[in-house]
């Protein structure tokens, strides 16, 4: 009977238990719930710096001057090349089996001279020797678009604080050295042209070739909320048209007619200096600490005495911030206090703003 007994005041006693936990789960939940916090303001759309209009003419001003302002502004400026065979543009007498020989060849031909490319890895723009430009006009170009952002398959839109761009100059009957052209890639662009052919040399002769520029087109992305180029591609497409006459191993195939397509593509990404905060608002606790959301941008080889970096509260009394960019806030206040971040570097001083709201309320 005691034991019985025991079991049911175990029983009771885990059911009191659970109740009780029941009740404080309870209360907590709706003290969580009636506190009061503080409510984030939506931030407002970012602003672009030059809007997009209608006027194409105004817009490719508007492309042609942020890569002018890349190039001769304060910034790196990395380039990168590679070129091509367009191989289904490969058009000749040969046979199928001769064909792929010779297909072969080109290839090997094509790499070769690709690595005769010159590339600048991160030169300061006025350590440049030649600069590169961009200088058509709407009367030159086939096709012109510039959007905001790129729409997914899904009808998301990415990428909302850039502009896209794309100029096509399409095939017509104009010279190799054309204006349309970067202008100091041509004599390399040939050069390269020349290796390409100066490659074939072993297995046959040519008799003449033809060069012309097939077509010429340049994309490229700019950020909307400063103007800040961030790359451009230039793509050249030469047509190669040849009288060969095949020699050594392969002599029994004659005289033959060949021509192909070859592609030359140019990138150029722009690494802005600067300072900026990634954020235009923070909102803390007092006591909180955290890092300024903040980038800052200079040479990769600067050293710390090569700049000035500094960061200034509008308030000392309500928000402070150390030399590393620590801030820490000591007490609420209704007005949000201004953060200013500072950089002197090569010349040019930057500065941006940043908005920090320090309140007891628990931040939503």
């Amino acid at each position: 009977m005691s034991k019985k007994k025991n079991a049911a005041l175990i029983a009771l006693g885990v059911l009191a238990l659970f109740a009780v936990c029941i009740v404080c789960v309870y209360f907590y939940a709706q003290h969580i719930i009636n506190t009061p916090k503080f409510e984030v303001p939506e931030a407002e759309p970012v602003k672009s710096l030059t809007q997009l209009t209608d006027d194409k003419n105004e817009m490719l001003t508007y492309v042609r001057t942020a890569f002018y302002n890349g190039t001769y502004n304060q910034t790196n400026v990395s380039k990168y090349k590679e070129a091509w065979i367009e191989e289904d543009s490969v058009n000749t007498d040969l046979s199928d089996g001769d064909k792929n020989v010779f297909m072969l060849s080109l290839k090997g031909a094509a790499s070769s001279a690709g690595e005769k490319y010159n590339t600048y890895e991160k030169t300061n723009s006025d350590e440049l020797t030649v600069m590169p430009e961009f200088s058509v006009v709407m009367s030159e170009i086939d096709d012109f678009t510039i959007t905001q952002g790129i729409t997914q398959e899904n009808g998301e839109i990415t990428d909302d604080d850039f502009y896209f761009f794309e100029v096509t100059i399409g095939e017509r009957n104009y010279p190799l050295y054309d204006h349309m052209a970067l202008t100091f890639e041509q004599d390399e662009n040939a050069r390269v042209l020349d290796d390409i052919i100066a490659g074939f040399a072993d297995y046959l002769d040519i008799n003449n070739c033809e060069i012309t520029a097939k077509g010429f087109r340049v994309n490229g992305k700019i950020n909307r909320i400063f103007d800040h180029i961030e790359y451009a591609e230039f793509y050249h497409t030469y047509n190669i048209n040849m009288q060969v006459k095949f020699k050594g191993d392969y002599e029994t195939l004659g005289t033959k007619n060949i021509s192909f397509d070859y592609t030359v593509k140019a990138r150029y990404e722009f690494t802005w200096y600067g300072a900026y905060f990634n954020e235009k608002a923070i909102y803390m606790n007092p006591k909180d600490s955290q890092t300024l959301p903040a980038t800052v941008t200079v040479r990769d080889d600067a050293e710390k005495g090569d700049y000035e970096l500094s960061f200034t509260s509008s308030d000392e009394t309500v928000v402070t911030i150390d030399e590393d960019g620590i801030i820490t806030a000591l007490k609420s206040n209704e007005k949000p206090v201004t953060v200013t971040i500072t950089l002197k570097y090569r010349g040019a001083t930057y500065t941006d703003e940043l908005f920090v709201t320090v309140t007891d309320l628990e931040v939503a």
